[in-house]
């Protein structure tokens, strides 16, 4: 599997070649390709956007820990917890959702370590 990193720069390389030979047709094409690649990347979510029975990679803070999970929701109970089902038989796994963006997060995909590095926590100094 080619590296992404390498792949886009590339991208952006050649859509500048294209650019200076003014060929902008194969300079807007690069330019859909990159924003396909933009659109799979691996990002943060919002909890409103996770869909029960579809996994997310759930990022611990203060554990440094990154694993699957199936979707949830919001705890019907009316507690402050967001809940997801590992399995159909019973295990739950709940998170405080005023932690949110602080000391957990969710990932739409797995995202790197440069990804998990480089994006900043809630309340974290750019």
């Amino acid at each position: 599997m080619p590296d992404r990193e390498k792949v886009i720069k590339n991208l952006q390389s050649v859509a500048n070649i294209c650019a200076l030979n003014g060929d902008i047709q194969s300079m807007t094409a690069i330019g859909d390709a990159l924003a396909l690649l933009k659109e799979q990347e691996a990002r943060v979510i919002e909890l409103s956007e996770i869909t029960p029975h579809v996994y997310v990679w759930v990022e611990d803070r203060r554990e440094k820990t990154l694993f699957p999970l199936k979707g949830g929701m919001v705890d019907p109970d009316g507690d402050d917890y967001f809940r997801f089902v590992e399995n159909v038989d019973a295990d739950y796994i709940y998170w405080p959702t005023v932690a949110y963006g602080k000391w957990w997060r969710v990932w739409n995909l797995m995202p790197s370590p440069e990804q998990m590095r480089d994006t900043k926590w809630e309340g974290e100094k750019e």
